[in-house]
């Protein structure tokens, strides 16, 4: 099977600067995405969000506000597919980064893979392709999984995962939005649909990131944008 290196992801910043990154997967969403960039900016925070690009281009508005209030912006595909081999033809991250690029002007400088799959053969293939180096993307993976994909978790859990889990240059999974519906592992069948999820799984993290916020600066971190951390030293 054919996968990506570790030595190609980037897990976390320089461990030397106490600066921390709040990242956001799924995005843009409706229900969730707006009220996460009023609590950022109500703490002076900046963030980075990974959009997928049939959301930007249902909510255009949204990925502009992202953007003109200065958080990082990813790649994270078109249709957070690569399941199938139509996945991989359509060109799932080119048509993001198209989209991206034809709503705010700018081609975005990060990509992560969908799911963390980076030894799924369909999302690896495409990837490579991609010709990432010639692009000057950066894949972006994290080194604090913040568990908000679990529906079950609490607000409290999550902070308390992730002020445990925290150093400097530290790259946090979150996630504003959902790429698809929830499905029964074993048949396949859709036990939560889309609009149901997007309503429902940021909620855990939105009610977690101001004690989050508060307990970084506190500790002496500054939360920023991946444009802002040094990534590469």
């Amino acid at each position: 099977m054919i996968s990506i290196n570790d030595d190609l992801k980037i897990k976390h910043g320089n461990r030397g600067d106490k600066k921390i990154a709040l990242t956001f997967d799924d995005g843009p969403n409706p229900y969730f995405t707006l009220k996460i960039l009023d609590l950022l900016k109500s703490q002076g925070v900046q963030a980075s969000f990974f959009i997928i690009g049939r959301w930007a281009e249902k909510y255009p508005d949204i990925l502009r506000r992202i953007h003109k209030e200065s958080h990082s912006i990813g790649n994270h595909t078109f249709s957070h597919g690569g399941d199938h081999d139509d996945d991989a033809k359509f060109g799932d991250y080119r048509r993001c980064e198209e989209t991206i690029e034809n709503i705010i002007g700018i081609k975005p400088r990060y990509i992560r893979v969908p799911g963390f799959g980076y030894g799924h053969p369909v999302r690896v293939r495409e990837l490579r392709k991609y010709d990432l180096q010639n692009r000057e993307y950066l894949i972006i993976d994290h080194d604090i999984n913040s568990d908000d994909t679990n529906l079950d978790i609490s607000p409290t859990q999550i902070i308390e995962k992730v002020t445990r889990e925290i150093k400097p240059g530290s790259i946090i999974d979150c996630h504003d939005g959902c790429g698809s519906h929830k499905v029964h592992p074993e048949t396949g069948e859709v036990i939560k649909p889309l609009d149901e999820l997007l309503k429902e799984r940021p909620k855990a993290i939105y009610q977690a990131l101001p004690e989050i916020i508060r307990v970084l600066k506190s500790q002496g971190f500054e939360l920023v944008s991946l444009d802002k951390m040094n990534l590469l030293g």
